[in-house]
């Protein structure tokens, strides 16, 4: 029967929080900003805006596993517990198939699933934490737009970015009327603000 240390499930955790975290603070690569500096590319304010949303989300889901894997370490170390303290140094016990020397799991293997699953889980959540700034991203917008008076008409070049950031396609054959009442349904704003 395999047994898990609930410190090694910490540890795990912990480092997946770190892999977050880390991603967070990359901001941008250094060619990228030397390009916005010079013109050469063009960011716009509502596309950093989001990418802002985004990164302070996988930066809380980094602080949400810290904090997950340090109580795990903790609650590992209790007196009673599988990872206690006077079996800290006893080895993990894993499946080791049948008596056959070619048969036994080595530290290899371990390593290389255990690293396949953290990178797979990470992607996951990656692909969640996307899926949250998205749907956040929105309701910012649309929560900004209804406290505060902006003319989508005024503001074309805006209007088409929050429009292209929150999936409202520019129809060749509609006009900037047509193309703003579809945004403001889109947002869930009154037709006549």
């Amino acid at each position: 029967m395999a047994t898990v240390d609930i410190q090694v499930i910490g540890l795990t955790v912990q480092l997946l929080g770190i892999l977050f975290i880390a991603i967070s603070i990359l901001i941008k690569k250094p060619r990228k900003i030397v390009e916005e500096v010079f013109g050469l590319v063009s960011i716009g304010r509502v596309r950093a805006m989001r990418h802002t949303v985004y990164k302070k989300n996988q930066l809380l889901l980094g602080i949400f596993f810290l904090l997950v894997g340090y109580t795990l370490q903790i609650f590992g170390l209790a007196p009673g517990t599988t990872g206690a303290a006077s079996q800290a140094a006893a080895p993990i016990h894993l499946p080791m198939g049948s008596a056959e020397p070619g048969d036994t799991w080595t530290f290899l293997t371990v390593f290389g699933a255990v690293l396949g699953a953290v990178l797979a889980l990470s992607l996951i959540l990656n692909i969640v934490v996307f899926l949250w700034t998205k749907m956040s991203f929105r309701r910012l917008i649309s929560d900004f737009l209804k406290e505060h008076d902006f003319s989508f008409e005024e503001n074309i070049q805006l209007t088409k970015e929050i429009g292209e950031l929150v999936g409202v396609p520019k129809k060749n054959d509609s006009s900037i009327e047509e193309y703003v009442a579809d945004l403001k349904e889109s947002l869930k704003l009154v037709a006549n603000s």
